[in-house]
């Protein structure tokens, strides 16, 4: 059994390379359906050894996918989007061989990521996997679908992270403008269609016009009908722009009515409780969040599977409800909640900084509340998740108080605290845990320009030549090097404006070495 990999492209060379790295080894053939890049992304492409053909774009999705699959040789079709990646794609040989007779397609979960820090996603399930066959073509101009229906249609544990949604990917390729554009073409040919109202109000919802949003959500389940499945997430996204807009009532009222048909669907509960709190209704909030905590992510009563954001069944709703009981002056309770949502989520920052808020302001009692309230046994493997997100925030002073006692540091434990010494100047200390980092280990080379850094700054100059003359890039470590001396520079001197703010001497030298560091920078080696 052969599987084609079809894409429609434009102008995606700063995505297609990890489209394609996911699944490169593990389909037969890649089709690819340019549209009229004038970038890299051909040539990247013949890389993998696609084959390209050239499409002129008529506002039509699917006819520009169907073309694809026209030329495709594979038993199945696998499709993709060239700004997704393709998470286990060694298993899909193994899925394909042991698919059932009366499957004819598959469906993976998808994680749309809408900010630009990756922390705000949605989950939801897309037909991505089917069979070749003549009679399976996409319909619909935009948000093509597959005449399959759901009883020839199976689960996988597949997962697409998409990162289209994120604002400035989004703003580049001005998707919304462009979708708009089809959609209005498309209205006036079915002007009864609810799910191209639906299509339309979520484009406006994504440029921030939240009063069209709501009128054309309202139009989509206005004309919704017994094979809808649109109607859920119509309701959770009239929800959130009436709530965008501080419509209070409008949001209860249509959430509520989305509740009394989609009593399972939890991210309902979770925007009425925010319409709660908003409007300082905490009990009504509460009882939401409570809601939401006692539900799954996905659930699948009577083959319901719902476009949900992460977080709305456990850290989400946790965190709100510590914001709630801060606001009820409830504070043990607030750090109890904010607790269980940093322990489901360490790399939930908020939840975070909520609970340094409440714990007495000094590093030691904050030690003691997270060795005893969130890490278990005091084990390496339990902290060592919680310290990169800790690493991640600055907290150094912190990062190293856990780890520095721990006698089982790996090359990942090594690296957080020496390069946490690093950056609160310490390059004494930090220096014997960077020398851990092992060349050949998967740290080695970021780990290097630091650690050759502290030997010169510390006067052992001679090490630090000799070590970055044994390694593959030296001038490329050299002016990294640099890099690091003028950011030091800029800190030393920003410290030394917070006491002398009107110091004109101080002010000219950081600016002077700021331009240093930023064209340098722009010139840096490849």
């Amino acid at each position: 059994m052969t599987i084609s990999l079809c894409m429609i492209t434009k102008n995606e060379e700063d995505f297609i390379k990890a489209c394609l790295e996911s699944i490169k080894d593990h389909v037969n053939e890649i089709i690819i359906v340019d549209t009229g890049s004038t970038d890299n992304t051909c040539s990247i492409a013949l890389s993998y050894g696609a084959k390209i053909y050239h499409q002129p774009w008529e506002d039509d999705f699917s006819k520009a996918r169907n073309f694809g699959i026209e030329k495709a040789k594979g038993d199945w079709i696998l499709y993709l989007d060239a700004d997704e990646t393709l998470d286990n794609s060694e298993s899909l040989q193994t899925l394909i061989m042991k698919a059932e007779e009366d499957i004819d397609g598959y469906l993976f979960q998808i994680l749309n990521y809408s900010d630009e820090n990756l922390t705000q996603i949605e989950n939801s399930v897309s037909l991505r996997l089917f069979r070749n066959k003549s009679e399976l073509r996409f319909f619909g101009a935009i948000h093509e679908q597959l005449p399959i229906k759901d009883t020839f249609l199976a689960m996988t544990d597949f997962t697409i992270h998409h990162y289209g949604y994120i604002p400035s990917v989004s703003l580049a390729k001005k998707k919304s403008e462009r979708n708009l554009e089809i959609l209005q073409k498309e209205i006036e040919k079915n002007v009864g269609d609810g799910f191209l109202y639906y299509n339309l109000a979520s484009e406006y919802a994504r440029l921030h016009q939240f009063d069209k949003a709501i009128t054309y959500y309202i139009e989509a389940l206005n004309r919704v009908d017994g094979e809808t499945g649109y109607e859920s997430r119509a309701y959770k996204m009239l929800g959130l722009s009436l709530l965008q807009i501080k419509q209070w009532e409008q949001c209860t009222n249509y959430l509520t009515k989305g509740i009394r048909k989609f009593s399972d669907y939890p991210d309902l509960y979770y925007i009425r409780a925010l319409c709660f709190e908003a409007e300082g209704k905490w009990n009504e909030a509460i009882i939401d969040l409570l809601q939401c905590l006692t539900m799954d992510a996905l659930p699948t009563d009577e083959n319901k599977i719902y476009v949900t954001e992460e977080g709305i069944t456990n850290y989400k709703a946790f965190y709100n409800l510590g914001r709630i009981y801060e606001k009820l002056e409830k504070i043990q309770a607030a750090l109890t909640a904010y607790t269980r949502a940093f322990k489901v989520n360490p790399r939930y920052k908020a939840a975070f900084m909520s609970i340094k808020k409440w714990v007495p302001n000094d590093q030691k009692h904050l030690l003691e509340f997270l060795n005893e309230k969130v890490f278990h046994e005091n084990k390496l493997v339990e902290k060592i998740v919680y310290v990169q997100a800790l690493f991640e925030w600055k907290e150094y002073d912190l990062v190293i108080e856990l780890m520095k006692d721990n006698p089982k540091k790996d090359e990942q434990g090594n690296y957080l605290l020496g390069m946490s010494y690093f950056m609160i100047h310490q390059f004494e200390e930090g220096t014997p845990y960077l020398s851990k980092v092992r060349k050949g280990q998967q740290r080695y080379e970021e780990v290097l320009p630091y650690l050759a850094s502290s030997l010169w700054i510390t006067n052992r100059i001679q090490k630090a030549k000799k070590l970055l003359s044994a390694c593959s890039s030296p001038g490329k470590h050299y002016h990294h090097m640099a890099d690091i001396f003028l950011t030091i520079g800029i800190e030393n001197l920003q410290e030394g404006l917070k006491k002398y703010p009107d110091s004109t001497l101080l002010q000219k030298e950081y600016e002077r070495i700021k331009r240093v560091r930023a064209d340098g920078r722009n010139h840096s080696p490849a």
